[in-house]
């Protein structure tokens, strides 16, 4: 996980808070399909990006 300071004041002052960038794999079969992705409910939490590819 990578994690870094974020959201400066315009004063040049950060604000305390953190932001952390994760990857995680999920192994599906071939014949599976992902219909849909249901995150968590808090809301300090969002997702940014989900992306899928074929295994070779």
């Amino acid at each position: 996980m990578i994690e870094a300071d974020t959201r400066y004041r315009t004063n040049g002052t950060a604000d305390g808070r953190r932001v952390g960038i994760r990857h995680v794999g999920l192994r599906v079969g071939p014949a599976c399909e992902a219909a849909w992705f249901t995150g968590p409910a808090v809301p300090n939490i969002k997702i940014f990006a989900v992306s899928g590819r074929l295994a070779s």
